[in-house]
């Protein structure tokens, strides 16, 4: 995410799809949340030619992966920033998104060598 958080500021800031963005914050919550499954479907592919094209002895296999990948992250950081409100009002989004804050709020704690108040 590190990586995938600055192109995805980038292309909102470079690349204005207005009518898109529109069209995603105008959905309700549960048809926004079912949104998150298209880059997946779009990108999944990549993986196995990625691991063939890795098996024949191409090293373009190790990039076409490198690059599904991290359009497939910043496709969903956009997603999740247009949606974000709307997925919080679904009680288990929102408990399980609460669940995740708290997990990666204690390992940045430990990894910074300080105590995470248990």
């Amino acid at each position: 995410m590190s990586v995938a958080k600055p192109i995805s500021n980038w292309i909102a800031r470079h690349l204005v799809l207005r009518r898109l963005r529109a069209w995603i914050r105008s959905l309700s919550p549960y048809p926004s949340l079912a949104l998150f499954s298209v880059p997946v479907i779009i990108l999944e592919p990549v993986k196995p030619v990625a691991a063939y094209l890795a098996a024949t002895g191409q090293m373009v296999g190790a990039l076409t992966l490198i690059v599904g990948e991290l359009l497939k992250l910043v496709m969903v950081e956009r997603l999740f920033s247009l949606t974000r409100d709307k997925l919080m009002k679904i009680p288990t989004f929102a408990w399980a998104y609460g669940k995740f804050r708290q997990a990666k709020a204690r390992w940045k704690l430990r990894r910074h060598g300080k105590p995470c108040g248990h």
